[in-house]
């Protein structure tokens, strides 16, 4: 057939465009097919019943009592990693539509399928270290709201089951970790202050959403006209401060970490500024429990207390950022970090 095909292009029976639309027009349908596969591996064709299947294993655990239901619950027994190498071979855009194929199967639209014919498959340029991290995130938003769904049905089936002590549990069955960005014993593109950049960025990015969970819940409070305690307000107003707060504090140490650091001053504000000690600074999220527990506490409407119950086990399970860090640390690096204070020189 390659015999017969350059015969062709040497007649001029047939033009490179021809054969580039052919092999367009195969590599889209494999594609598409591929998406398919994705969507049956991922589990997305039987979810209904995986979640059935799910709910039974809760309800079965419930019925060993609420203490030891309660414990289970709040003990992390299984974890996800994400990680990342600078092999992607698609442009962004033709990712973007898989995902969309792959999450809506048969319904894909006709719209998405003409789109993908018209991107090319080609990569221009080896995808950066900010492409990959800004990929994992949008994994790791999707991931929890997955999680935040099945919080939701569990608290809805202790409910049921405990309905005096059912807002006590903190589900926290999962974790989830990245080492995208932190991986600077693969790779060399990778320095401390880009490690330290990008966990800032995804701390505004959690505390952010914090926020906006927060005054979601303030609002929901509001429209179901719920009088509140002089003391519950005030803890509301004073989550909504705090929060907001370590937002604009993490704001301005993201501004000097994406500076020049490789310029002494720049540096040196940048240091200073992260170490210094600062009331609107969070660094842990040791004071947002009490101040939901008060509002959690005032409040005897359902809805809201799910919607607190909710906000705490999101808190729990993600801390300061949109994943926790899976860092990797070889002897190379404690090495070369010893060297000096021991006056090695090997």
């Amino acid at each position: 057939m390659a015999y017969e095909l350059s015969q062709s292009i040497e007649s001029r029976a047939l033009n490179f465009r021809t054969i580039e639309a052919i092999i367009k027009q195969i590599a889209d349908t494999q594609a598409i097919e591929r998406a398919e596969r994705l969507r049956e591996r991922s589990g997305l064709v039987q979810q209904t019943k995986l979640e059935s299947q799910f709910l039974t294993y809760v309800a079965q655990e419930a019925q060993k009592g609420f203490e030891p239901f309660k414990k289970w619950l709040e003990t992390n027994g299984q974890a996800v990693v994400f990680t990342a190498h600078p092999t992607f071979s698609l442009p962004n855009g033709i990712y973007d539509i898989l995902g969309q194929i792959a999450s809506q199967g048969k319904d894909a639209s006709a719209h998405q399928i003409a789109a993908l014919k018209s991107l090319p498959y080609r990569q221009r340029q080896a995808p950066s270290l900010q492409e990959e991290h800004a990929h994992t995130q949008d994994s790791l938003l999707r991931i929890q709201d997955g999680i935040d769904e099945l919080s939701t049905n569990i608290l809805t089936l202790a409910k049921q089951k405990f309905p005096t002590r059912w807002q006590e549990i903190t589900p926290c069955l999962f974790k989830v970790y990245s080492w995208v960005g932190y991986d600077i014993d693969g790779r060399k593109d990778i320095g401390w202050a880009d490690a330290i950049r990008l966990r800032l960025l995804e701390k505004h990015k959690q505390l952010n959403i914090y926020w906006q969970k927060a005054r979601a819940l303030e609002a929901l409070i509001s429209s179901k006209n719920i009088s509140l305690s002089t003391e519950a307000r005030q803890a509301m107003q004073t989550l909504l401060v705090r929060l907001e707060n370590a937002k604009s504090s993490t704001e301005h140490d993201l501004e000097l970490f994406h500076k020049d650091l490789t310029q002494t001053d720049n540096l040196v504000k940048a240091a200073n500024n992260l170490t210094r000690l600062s009331k609107r600074r969070l660094r842990n999220t040791h004071d947002l429990y009490p101040l939901l527990e008060i509002i959690l506490q005032a409040c005897h409407d359902e809805e809201i207390k799910l919607a607190i119950v909710l906000l705490r086990a999101k808190i729990r399970t993600f801390g300061l950022g949109t994943a926790r860090i899976h860092f990797r640390l070889n002897a190379r690096h404690v090495l070369d970090g010893i060297r000096a204070i021991f006056n090695i020189d090997k």
